[in-house]
């Protein structure tokens, strides 16, 4: 890059006045306005998305699922459905072996990812609108070059109220094989895993990732993987209580495996957000590059939840198809086990090797002499002082 200073700037020793000419600072009333102005765009910038989000959760409540989430039953379905995401986001934090994230910090991050769930299902309306053409040009090239068409009534069903509904897409007799896939892999990949990883990572840099507290790049894999948890959470929570409107009853949802279905999908949304939230803590502390390295996280993340929506409705019942001991329900098991294993291993390894060089290094020394510069009674502890050596 070039010299970021003016030619002036370099040519003088500032000792004339260069004030608005090429150096600035708010001396009168109108640069002090501009600069709260400012602040204030940046700010409102920041949490329009949350507004957003808790105006459309409160309408959804008032909507009629408000009535089910008062429901005994409904709530304890619920909890039990984020019990492994939140056993997965538990594993994460204990693995942070920098200090203890303030629990307010986890809270706030935990209820932002509760509160944007809601604005990326909107998201995930409004997107498939700006790239549908991408999609129905693909989509007719592909059906042209084998001598398919599809009737124009059709291709209407596949904007259903502006998105693109895999259910609908499966459905289409003139959508079959690798043409199906490809469109459906379009939807995962250009939107569902954008979206929705761009919410979650949204709810940890709105405030998690402007506080003190987040002062380590495995911060970010922390509050990254809260955030998920609280996505989870709300998601968990629409789908249940929209199945409970649906039976009627609370006690019929024991049965229709609802429950276990959204136990199954609850850890993947940590896990990916654990790896974009890692990238954002590595972008915090290599500011050059800030840009770049939030965007590999999220085209990690993206890819590995387009590639896990695309594949669970693959492979399962492939599977179940060529073994006919195997059901299509232990097919599913088994594919998201060894799915969010594989994807879970991968976020491991980068915390374990943060964790290795921490301790070569000893990065810990450097922050004990940092709290005990200000310690005061309720400082959080470093995981250093309540763990053994890690073998190397």
């Amino acid at each position: 890059m070039g010299d970021s200073t003016d030619p002036i700037q370099r040519a003088t020793d500032r000792s004339p006045d260069l004030y608005d000419v090429t150096a600035w600072e708010p001396r009168s009333a109108l640069d002090r306005l501009a600069t709260v102005v400012y602040g204030w765009a940046q700010t409102w910038t920041r949490w329009l998305p949350v507004l957003v989000s808790v105006l459309l959760l409160y309408y959804q409540l008032t909507a009629g699922l408000g009535s089910a989430v008062v429901n005994d039953t409904v709530r304890l379905l619920v909890v039990l459905s984020i019990l492994p995401a939140f056993l997965l986001a538990a594993i994460v934090w204990f693995s942070d072996i920098t200090t203890n994230e303030p629990l307010a910090s986890l809270l706030i991050t935990f209820g932002l990812g509760i509160v944007l769930g809601p604005f990326a299902g909107v998201l995930n309306v409004l997107v498939p609108l700006a790239v549908l053409g991408l999609i129905a040009a693909v989509l007719l090239t592909v059906l042209d070059a084998i001598g398919r068409s599809v009737p124009t009534e059709e291709l209407a069903r596949i904007d259903v109220g502006g998105t693109l509904d895999p259910v609908v897409l499966q459905n289409m007799p003139e959508l079959e094989g690798a043409v199906l896939v490809v469109v459906l892999a379009l939807f995962f990949y250009l939107v569902v895993g954008p979206v929705e990883e761009g919410i979650k990572l949204l709810a940890v840099r709105v405030y998690a990732y402007r506080t003190d507290s987040f002062d380590a790049v495995v911060d970010g894999a922390v509050y990254g993987a809260v955030a998920g948890l609280g996505f989870a959470t709300v998601e968990n929570a629409l789908y249940i209580t929209d199945a409970f409107q649906q039976v009627g009853q609370a006690a019929d949802l024991f049965g229709d495996g609802i429950v276990a279905s959204r136990a199954l999908a609850g850890p993947g949304h940590v896990i990916y957000s654990g790896i974009a939230g890692y990238y954002l803590g590595l972008a915090k502390f290599n500011r050059e590059n800030a840009g770049p390295i939030v965007v590999k996280g999220l085209l990690i993340a993206a890819f590995f939840h387009g590639t896990y929506n695309l594949l669970v409705g693959i492979v399962p019942g492939a599977v179940a198809d060529a073994v006919p001991s195997v059901t299509r329900a232990m097919a599913l098991v088994g594919f998201i086990v060894v799915y969010d294993g594989s994807i879970g291993y991968f976020l491991y390894r980068k915390i374990r090797r943060y964790r290795r060089i921490y301790r070569r290094v000893g990065a810990s020394e450097g922050v004990e002499r940092a709290i005990d510069a200000d310690l005061v009674e309720f400082d959080p502890p470093t995981r250093r002082d309540r763990e053994p050596p890690e073998q190397q």
